[in-house]
């Protein structure tokens, strides 16, 4: 006798068996979704303005600082490195100007950082105006591309888009999905991750031409055991596109 198939006996949730569409609403992950996409597109705008102010201002420092700055010679008082590869390099130093002494700190380039010790010499340049305003004459500052802050606003633009799709999919798809089982295959730990655990969820659900679309998934819940069964609602037009129900982001209504 040839052991049982667990799909043989599936039958869909109860609630789902209504007239389409069946009605919908947000849960209060989607909710949450939509507005962090609200939110962080919002945010989008008046930081690449402001990102686009800071270019222009650096800009105008760098023309006022070549145009009308002077050269002086001021003492290193420290050297240090930072970053994961320990590739950004500054250098802290001192000088006088207009019987003052001032600071000031930079990045500079490897070859000069490799040149340099404490207390040894570093020429830099500095507006007499406001010496505050100084570099090491030798690595002048860069200005921040003016490319980042459209690159800023357009990240901002994606992630919200993907937010949108991903609650407008789930809405879709819970509201004329067909309900399909899903059988696990794989479930297993992939240790730790940013957001807690984290598994792998291998599973497959039969397609209605008679073929199986499988699935690989990675989560932070975790997933039934290998043989498990549980519902996914495919798109009607396209069934390798689906969902698992129940969502996170949508549910139903009440009529």
């Amino acid at each position: 006798m040839s052991p049982s198939n667990p799909l043989d006996n599936w039958t869909p949730p109860a609630e789902l068996v209504r007239p389409l569409p069946r009605p919908v609403r947000n849960t209060a992950r989607g909710i949450g979704s939509l507005l962090l996409a609200l939110v962080v597109f919002a945010a989008g705008i008046p930081a690449t303005v402001l990102l686009g102010r800071l270019f222009q201002r650096q800009q105008a420092d760098s023309r006022r600082l070549a145009a009308e700055g002077r050269e002086t010679q001021g003492a290193v008082s420290r050297l240090w490195h930072t970053g994961s590869k320990s590739d950004q390099l500054h250098v802290a130093y001192r000088f006088t100007a207009n019987r003052q002494e001032f600071s000031g700190d930079a990045l500079v380039g490897r070859q000069h950082w490799n040149q340099l010790e404490i207390g040894a010499p570093i020429a830099v340049r500095y507006l007499p105006a406001d010496p505050a305003r100084n570099y090491p004459s030798a690595d002048p500052p860069s200005a921040v591309p003016p490319w980042v802050a459209y690159l800023v606003l357009l990240l901002a633009a994606v992630y919200a888009e993907i937010r949108f799709f991903n609650l407008n999919r789930a809405r879709r798809l819970l509201a004329r999905g067909r309900p399909a089982p899903a059988l696990v295959t794989r479930s297993e730990s992939r240790g730790q991750a940013r957001r807690g655990a984290a598994y792998t969820l291998c599973y497959e659900y039969q397609l209605p031409d008679g073929g199986t679309r499988q699935v690989t998934r990675h989560t932070n819940r975790q997933p039934q055991p290998a043989g498990s069964v549980f519902c996914v609602l495919c798109d009607p037009n396209n069934p390798r596109r689906h969902i698992v129900y129940p969502s996170r982001l949508v549910k139903l209504a009440a009529r």
